[in-house]
């Protein structure tokens, strides 16, 4: 489901906007509600989820998803996915 391209009126739209409608379609919390599940600000919430933004706040939203933050956002470098995969692995208990 993540890694699956999603279109509004036949135009990409960004992977921020995606996960706000991964979000709304799979649960009943609202963008607002979502900032304060976080503790962050909609901007930073959006910034977060478009693959900027502080690997914490990534990888909260990668939990939220239940998907490691390499496959939401495949265009990071090597080395930002592979830490911030291993953060993911250890906030979800699943550390080596």
């Amino acid at each position: 489901m993540i890694r699956t391209i999603l279109y509004d009126q036949r135009k990409e739209i960004s992977v921020g906007l995606a996960i706000i409608n991964i979000i709304r379609q799979n649960t009943s919390i609202n963008i607002n509600e979502l900032t304060k599940i976080l503790n962050i600000n909609r901007a930073t919430f959006y910034e977060s989820a478009n693959g900027r933004g502080t690997r914490h706040h990534r990888v909260l939203i990668a939990l939220l998803l239940n998907a490691k933050p390499s496959i939401i956002w495949p265009n990071r470098s090597e080395q930002i996915k592979q830490r911030d995969d291993n953060v993911y692995e250890i906030m979800q208990g699943g550390a080596k």
